[in-house]
């Protein structure tokens, strides 16, 4: 977070149970390596102000069960916005708020080295899924309040032009929104332009959570015939982030602007939620 620490929760004991301060960098990014062993960190920029140090917008790969320090590296003098580890646990992606997203081999023997680079995006990524095969990348960003979803070949950082090609792309993660998957062909839109900020499906691609810029959290459950929607909110403007666990009953979301984290239980009929951090 913007307090310079990282911080690993036990949601169902409510308590920190690790926590490290890397250096003096704000922390804008996080994604846990596929085999749970590594952390990978994104350092960025607080309130839009820039600052010149050495290590000021890197990432960083710590160990996940003691949090130290494995790898310190730095592709831009701008700042991380999103970050995320490939399915095969080969390389790993890091997103730029000058719209760029850099591809790394995922080996402290070739020193993390650079694999490819994606620049199509107009605006500040937000999200980033792989396929299930790691060939394939796909980012989110915001222009004018829509949103912007853009594929790249992970080799060669060129956009995928081909959209029956994309329809044929399996995704292990769905944070992007509007994504179209196997079993859920619906597009989530708000007429009233209430902008969606981030989204996650489920592992079993039945429960998809929506969430927007004005605090609400929008709760789909999937079935064969039809789709039961539910709404609730308890943050005060925009939600930047969104997680769901791998089994489905509980949801954590992070509020940008009353910068609390909170854990909801989806097993209610009304889903009941409890701080964890502010």
């Amino acid at each position: 977070g913007d307090d310079m620490t990282i911080r690993v929760w036990n949601a169902k004991l409510n308590r920190t149970i690790r926590l490290s301060t890397p250096g003096m960098l704000p922390l804008k990014a996080v994604d846990w390596s596929s085999d749970g062993e590594e952390l990978l960190i994104g350092c960025g920029e607080v309130d839009g102000i820039r600052s010149e140090g050495k290590l000021d917008y890197c990432f960083m790969i710590l160990k996940s069960d003691d949090l130290s320090m494995v790898y310190t590296g730095k592709d831009s003098n701008h700042g991380i916005s999103a970050v995320k580890y490939s399915p095969d646990n080969k390389s790993f992606a890091c997103a730029y708020v000058n719209y760029k997203i850099c591809i790394h081999d995922n080996s402290l023997d070739t020193k993390y080295k650079l694999i490819s680079i994606a620049n199509k995006h107009s605006a500040v990524i937000t999200a980033i899924d792989f396929t299930v095969d790691s060939q394939w990348f796909q980012s989110m960003s915001f222009n004018n309040d829509k949103e912007e979803v853009i594929c790249f070949a992970t080799e060669s950082g060129e956009p995928l032009t081909s959209s029956s090609q994309l329809k044929m792309l399996e995704w292990a993660t769905n944070t992007c929104i509007c994504v179209p998957s196997n079993n859920v062909g619906m597009k989530v839109e708000d007429p009233s332009r209430i902008v969606p900020w981030c989204s996650q499906l489920s592992k079993d691609q039945s429960l998809l959570v929506v969430c927007n810029d004005s605090g609400h959290i929008e709760l789909y459950k999937c079935f064969d015939e039809r789709i039961d929607k539910r709404m609730f909110r308890a943050h005060c403007g925009t939600i930047s982030q969104c997680v769901l666990s791998n089994d489905g009953q509980t949801l954590i979301t992070v509020g940008k602007m009353d910068l609390s984290l909170l854990v909801w239980d989806l097993r209610q009929t009304v889903p009941e939620f409890y701080m964890v951090a502010k």
